[in-house]
Order: C-alpha cells, then sequence, then structure tokens
C-alpha cells in the first residue's frame, strides 16, 4: 500500500460565500448555526457580514449584506432555521421589489416541503 499526498484548492465567490457554504454544508459549522437561539443567529449574522430578520410570511431568509448594498446586482436569498436549505438567485434587474415577492411567494413552500428544525425571530 502507498500513500500520496494530493492538494485540492477550494474556490470560492468571496469569503462570504465561503462563510455560506460552511454554515449551509460543513457539518460542524452547520451544527453549531443550527444550535444557536435567535440572539446567536443574530450575533453569527452581523459578525460574519450577513443581515438577519428578514421574514416573509413567517419564513427566515439570510441575504449577504455585499450583495444587500448593492441594488444593482443579483442576490442569492437562503431560508433560515428550515432544512434543507433553500437558496434562490433573484437578478438585480428584478430588485428591489423581486427579493420581497420571491420571499412571499417561496414561504408556502419553503414551509410544507422543508422542515422547521430552528424558528429565526
Amino acid at each position: 500500500m502507498r500513500a500520496t499526498e494530493q492538494v485540492f484548492n477550494f474556490r470560492y465567490r468571496s469569503a462570504a460565500h465561503w462563510l455560506e457554504v460552511f454554515r449551509n454544508f460543513y457539518g460542524p459549522t452547520n451544527r453549531a448555526f443550527i444550535a444557536l437561539d435567535a440572539a446567536g443567529h443574530h450575533r453569527w449574522s452581523r459578525a460574519f457580514g450577513y443581515l438577519s430578520g428578514q421574514t416573509a410570511n413567517g419564513v427566515g431568509w439570510y441575504v449577504p449584506d455585499a450583495q444587500f448594498s448593492d441594488p444593482s446586482s443579483d442576490i442569492v436569498i437562503s431560508t433560515a432555521g428550515y432544512r434543507p436549505i433553500l437558496q434562490v438567485t433573484v437578478p438585480g434587474s428584478y430588485r428591489p421589489e423581486g427579493m420581497a415577492a420571491a420571499m412571499v411567494q417561496l414561504a408556502p413552500m419553503v414551509k410544507e416541503y422543508t422542515k422547521l428544525v430552528k424558528p429565526c425571530h
């Protein structure tokens, strides 16, 4: 038997994207985030550059600050507190109304087809 070292370069669009991937899909980070209460979600979000408290029809959403602050850019919104996590890209040309409309229109389907694991207040 022989072992050889291999290097794998992870590629992310930005630091915010790296954090989003780890928060949503990497077990230890994901579990830490799920274990937080609403105040912890808020502290996490502010510490790592995310807005918290975006809620539509009872479903919490997270929006990266960097995308939110540029009204012409596409924006990725992610459900908060539900599994599996749903991510939606809203084209910049649909903003600002499109982001809120997407959240409102998707809320019933999020509630029906995903599992609420921790409410986001």
